[in-house]
């Protein structure tokens, strides 16, 4: 009877521990066959190009995260707010990967050796991260990567060069309602996002 009781407490604990391993996200690549990197760049444009108003990354609600959204990925903004919790409400279609930075910088420029010294100057920063933290329905998810450009280059439509880096994530979400935190720090400035999502 002892040694009953004892195999089923066993498997117990071993479901328990199986059932708190962390998540894992996407690796680089996977979303449209792109970068961390180059997913990184598209999401800067996604959020300096966004209307007047209506800033993904300025929005303290939820109210802008389909702004200017496009097939294939879905982005979710970092903020601005240095320490501050955020918290949005959002909806975005299944079966659509969700792209974010846990902390990201951006560098521009008129020439590309001075957009370069931006850049290496938020590198700088980055590469001192710490507590670096994301949670999906409370359970921790590993897989957060690195995603920087060497060299900016040059945006002709802006008229000026432009590069980023950052710690990304990528996962994807089945249908259904999830809470998704994460945070970070870097010398200087805290992110700390949570967003309540519905998936469908």
């Amino acid at each position: 009877m002892l040694l009953r009781f004892s195999s089923v407490l066993w498997s117990a604990l071993l479901l328990g521990s199986a059932a708190a391993a962390p998540l894992q996200g996407l690796p680089s690549g996977t979303i449209l066959q792109s970068s961390h990197a180059d997913l990184g760049m598209s999401w800067w444009l996604w959020a300096v190009t966004a209307p007047e108003g209506a800033s993904p990354v300025e929005d303290l609600t939820g109210e802008h995260c389909a702004v200017n959204q496009e097939p294939g990925v879905w982005f979710l903004a970092g903020s601005y707010q240095n320490g501050t919790l955020v918290e949005r409400r959002c909806s975005l279609p299944a079966q659509t990967p969700v792209f974010f930075p846990v902390m990201n910088i951006y560098a521009a420029g008129e020439t590309q050796r001075g957009c370069n010294a931006v850049l290496r100057q938020g590198k700088a920063g980055l590469d001192r991260l710490k507590n670096l933290r994301v949670t999906l329905d409370g359970q921790a998810v590993e897989g957060a990567a690195r995603g920087r450009m060497e060299a900016c280059t040059y945006l002709e439509e802006a008229e000026l060069w432009f590069g980023s880096d950052g710690w990304w994530m990528a996962l994807n979400l089945p249908t259904g309602a999830h809470t998704l935190a994460f945070s970070a720090e870097q010398p200087g400035f805290k992110q700390n996002l949570r967003y309540e999502l519905s998936v469908r």
